[in-house]
């Protein structure tokens, strides 16, 4: 049975034993940074950081992912601060950071001084942690620029579906053998019917017809058609 003083002894060891492997973990973000951003590797022979490392695993003894999230350590911590206080803060403390744009990222860092109430690298690292970054984050609302981007993507592809209805109205219109279906659609689009009774005939266009797809252009159309 240990005593309390060897316990105390163990703790400190293994306390004093991660303190050197956190340090190993920031002195080694620096040459990595410095790496990857003048894309060094590149003078070896190698098309990325990932496929130097994969090809140096075994002489380096670090694997792909942790140069990495050292890389993005070294990366932010130069945004946020500069290039001299690289090695400061732990990837894992600002993982969460990882997938940020610049602009996101600038908006974390306004945030984050506001929170913190200093802009000092020590007084942050003192208060920056893995929970506190994700709490920053999550009191930011981010402007999606992605989402923008998509909804108007959905936009443009909800217009050219309605386009191709339009033209499913016309085409059916034409058709020889849509009589009856044509007299009615040209009946609905020609007189002054409710829009729930246009809206009913219409779906008899195989749900390719939205009421508000219905424009003058088809009308005048119909009003051309020939109906027996």
């Amino acid at each position: 049975m240990k005593l309390k003083n060897d316990i105390k002894t163990d703790k400190k060891r293994a306390r004093e034993l991660e303190s050197k492997i956190i340090k190993s973990s920031s002195m080694l973000q620096k040459p990595i940074y410095k790496f990857v951003k003048e894309q060094l590797y590149k003078k070896l022979g190698y098309n990325s950081l990932k496929d130097w490392a994969q090809a140096k695993r075994d002489a380096i003894g670090i694997s792909y992912d942790t140069l990495n999230n050292c890389n993005h350590a070294a990366r932010i911590t130069a945004q946020i601060f500069s290039e001299s206080e690289i090695g400061m803060f732990t990837p894992y403390s600002l993982k969460p950071l990882y997938q940020l744009n610049d602009k996101e990222l600038k908006e974390f860092k306004h945030a984050m001084f506001k929170k913190f109430e200093t802009e000092n690298p020590n007084k942050v690292k003192a208060k920056l942690s893995f929970s506190s970054v994700k709490e920053i984050l999550n009191s930011i609302n981010f402007k999606d620029e992605d989402s923008t981007n998509k909804n108007e993507l959905e936009k443009s592809s909800e217009q050219t579906k309605n386009k191709a209805a339009i033209e499913e109205i016309i085409r059916l219109l034409r058709d020889e053998n849509s009589k009856s279906l044509v007299k009615q659609i040209s009946n609905a689009l020609t007189k002054e019917l409710s829009n729930k009774r246009i809206k009913r005939l219409c779906k008899k266009l195989n749900k390719h017809v939205n009421i508000y797809d219905v424009n003058d252009d088809i009308a005048e159309f119909a009003k051309t058609l020939s109906i027996s």
